[in-house]
């Protein structure tokens, strides 16, 4: 430490101020700071403290002036070094203190993005380059954690992989205190004793519910499973019946000029073209009442539109990527395939420890999105509607239909008429940049014992302006159905000793009144040896699923009964041997 520069100080405020003039320093650099007073013949203890114990202290005269110092730094000062200074004039004591920082730069690294896109379609192939170097471009051998969730799980609490660096190299900070009474000198020395921190607060944006137009002849429709004849006037207004059907057509186009009666069923009828009527003979219907000729020519050509189905949480997680020859880590994934925005985390080292932490955002979207606000669950007998968002992301406003198809989970086999989708084709109209709502009314059936698959698809049938193209999307999840009853178990016991015929009654079943009560099983189990029971239940005793007082006394009770059957049977024995005698 020396001086640099002197200076006169015109404050004529008692004692004196330090400030730091370059505070941040690599080894080999100087750090400068200055200290002023108005008093004067001021004679002030100056010291230097640094982590390696390596501390200086000075004296030094100051009369009504500010001298600069400065500090020379080396590699062993990293972490900081402390500087405290204190004088006493007119039997008051001065102090203060001021921290240069050294950092730990030469265990950082630095990483950057080669190979990157922030922007991409839901379920694509990705294929990342990230270089990872030394802070001064140096090549390096490192390994790197990477991982990739969907961002809104920070929703729940934010995750950030924290920098071990801080840990490995903490900062040094060091002050004396000189007590105005004694003047003795108590040092003491620790690590990472100021931390600041920093709350995040994330914003939210709700959507407003974009108000649909409405454009061309509206069509009302209603299941009636009775009826099998499509029925058409010349009005503007259609009505139509379907047959007994679980799953919905595609849409048809019919010609309103004159009164015809069709046989066979239909879905929808969308009044588009003037084309004449497809008649479909009983004996050509499939399942869901209409021909396996029609489904094929007219229904929505899926096999060309995305149905995204991998909606995973995580996108990858890789724990041990290296670097190659040139620093360069690359790596390849599919990206799932729920429209929403990812986060990407990195951490880099090297064997001697040089870290580096990495963090980037990913969004995944199309031109035209199809996001359904599906439930978390369905109940038997609900009457709900099934909401759905149409976003367009292009330059356009975009005019097209909405599909809902309902499908049993275990056998994938439609079930629209059991659920009474009765209008599962909707059109919409979007304007550029912004949504439409779309809503199905479904009912929940009773007894329906298995999950529900539905699969929500969307595409433009014809873009306002041109130059669009056709677009499309689709989704594919499950739900699980639940039951609005409560399985009830009566038992009762059926002892019998030696032959003969008893006869038992289920009382509370016999005298129940309940107007919802259905008998689902009746089991009969029968042993010679009631012992078997006992046994039966031992697995549970000893594969608890918790710790309790409870459990602990079953297991105990068990254990002692067992004793006192073995005791017994030993008595019985010796009974038996002495009659035999």
């Amino acid at each position: 430490m020396y001086n640099s520069n002197t200076a006169a100080y015109t404050s004529t405020k008692a004692g004196a101020v330090s400030d730091v003039l370059k505070g941040i320093v690599e080894p080999d650099e100087k750090a400068s700071y200055q200290i002023s007073t108005a008093d004067k013949e001021v004679w002030m203890v100056q010291e230097v403290l640094r982590s390696n114990e390596k501390n200086e202290r000075n004296y030094i005269n100051l009369n009504s002036e500010t001298k600069t110092f400065d500090i020379a730094a080396t590699e062993d000062d990293r972490g900081g070094i402390s500087m405290n200074w204190f004088y006493v004039q007119h039997n008051r004591v001065y102090t203060g203190s001021n921290q240069i920082d050294v950092p730990w730069t030469n265990k950082e690294l630095k990483i950057s993005y080669e190979s990157f896109r922030d922007k991409t379609l839901p379920g694509s192939e990705e294929k990342w380059t990230l270089k990872i170097s030394g802070i001064k471009g140096d090549k390096v051998a490192a390994e790197m954690l990477a991982s990739m969730y969907d961002v809104s799980l920070d929703q729940f609490a934010p995750h950030n992989w924290v920098d071990f660096k801080n840990q490995l190299y903490p900062n040094f900070y060091g002050f004396n205190q000189w007590n105005s009474n004694v003047f003795g000198i108590e040092e003491v020395e620790g690590n990472d004793y100021y931390k600041s921190t920093e709350e995040y607060y994330s914003s939210k944006d709700y959507d407003d519910l974009a108000v649909i137009k409405k454009d061309g002849k509206e069509i009302t429709s209603w299941p009636d499973f009775e009826r099998k004849t499509l029925r058409g006037g010349t009005g503007k207004d259609v009505t139509y019946f379907m047959s007994n059907a679980n799953q919905m057509a595609a849409p048809a186009e019919i010609e309103l000029a004159k009164r015809k009666d069709l046989t066979g069923a239909i879905g929808r009828v969308e009044v588009n073209k003037f084309t004449p009527p497809k008649i479909v003979k009983d004996e050509e219907a499939n399942g869901d009442g209409v021909s396996d000729k029609f489904d094929k020519n007219n229904s929505l050509n899926q096999a060309t539109i995305q149905i995204r189905k991998n909606f995973n949480e995580t996108a990858f997680f890789l724990p041990d990527l290296k670097t190659d020859a040139a620093g360069n880590i690359s790596f390849s994934f599919t990206i799932p395939e729920a429209l929403t925005e990812w986060k990407f985390l990195g951490l880099a080292h090297t064997k001697d420890m040089r870290t580096a932490i990495t963090s980037n955002k990913v969004v995944t979207q199309k031109k035209l999105m199809v996001q359904p606000n599906a439930p978390r669950f369905m109940r038997e007998g609900d009457n709900m509607e099934f909401s759905t968002k149409v976003s367009n992301l292009t330059d356009k406003a975009l005019n097209g239909t909405a599909t809902l198809q309902l499908f049993d989970a275990t056998t994938m086999q439609p079930v629209d008429g059991l659920f009474k989708n009765g209008n599962p084709v909707q059109s919409f109209t979007a304007q550029a940049g912004q949504s439409a709502a779309i809503k199905f009314n479904i009912d929940i059936p009773f007894n329906y014992n298995s999950a529900l698959v539905y699969r929500v698809v969307a595409r433009s049938i014809s873009p306002s302006g041109g130059g669009q193209g056709e677009v499309s999307d689709g989704e594919e999840n499950s739900l699980p159905v639940l039951t609005n009853r409560m399985l009830v178990t009566e038992s009762i016991t059926l002892p019998m000793r030696g032959e003969g015929t008893q006869h038992f009654s289920f009382g509370k079943l016999l005298n129940n009144k309940s107007t919802t009560l259905s008998n689902h099983a009746l089991t009969v189990e029968y042993t010679s040896n009631p012992a078997w029971y006992a046994v039966q239940a031992l697995p549970y005793l000893m594969e608890y699923p918790y710790e309790c007082a409870e459990q602990t006394f079953n297991r105990y009770y068990a254990n002692a009964l067992a004793a006192w059957k073995q005791r017994v049977k030993n008595s019985k024995r010796k009974i038996l041997r002495c009659c035999l005698i």
